[in-house]
């Protein structure tokens, strides 16, 4: 599965910018809510592995990776 997020900032047109994707590895959902943990480049120049809270306001909208048997 793939995650979106835009920056903190809007097109002219007021909506979100969308900046980076990232592949997620793993949704958990415990006492801290409900964190999703990804894999993504382009951090630091490196790629690395991080954890992101559903709720964080530059998530923006999810994904799946298209397979040669759908449609």
């Amino acid at each position: 599965d793939l995650v979106f997020f835009a920056d903190r900032g809007s097109d002219a047109g007021g909506g979100a910018v969308q900046r980076h994707v990232g592949i997620v590895e793993g949704v958990t959902d415990g006492d801290a809510g409900i964190l999703i943990s990804t894999v993504e480049g382009n951090i630091a120049n490196r790629v690395c592995r991080r954890v992101h809270r559903f709720e964080d306001p530059r998530i923006t909208g999810f994904g799946l990776f298209a397979t040669e048997s759908e449609p």
